[in-house]
């Protein structure tokens, strides 16, 4: 996943800033991998990616959020500090389990049931 942080104009001074993943509902390392650093700004760029590598698992579960953080300017001020990442869930779900029928019912001298349970996907 790349985040991209923008100057809002050129400057003829170097510029840093550094830079910081932090856990949401997403965790490292298991759904991405912990990625800090420092973006420098030379006179005239106006814009770096931070590049967060996502980690894919056969799991179904939620879409999930992570944040990079920015700190530390040097020569510059942060007007948005934290960006967030959101891990799209493109795992199939496990199917969809239902009963056959929605009421069962057995004499007490029957002595067993079956019960039938059908998954479907």
């Amino acid at each position: 996943m790349t985040f991209t942080v923008t100057l809002s104009s050129a400057s003829n001074l170097t510029a840093s800033v550094n830079f910081a993943t932090a856990n949401g509902t997403a965790t490292a390392p298991s759904d991405y991998l912990v990625t800090n650093g420092t973006l420098t700004f030379n006179p005239g760029d106006l814009t770096k990616t931070i590049n967060v590598t996502i980690n894919g698992d056969q799991l179904f579960e939620p879409d999930e959020t992570f944040t990079v953080n920015l700190s530390n300017p040097v020569n510059t001020t942060i007007s948005k500090a934290t960006g967030i990442g959101t891990i799209l869930n493109d795992d199939a779900q496990g199917g969809i389990i239902s009963f056959s029928q929605a009421n069962y019912s057995v004499a007490e001298s029957g002595g067993s049931i079956t019960i039938t349970v059908n998954r479907t996907g």
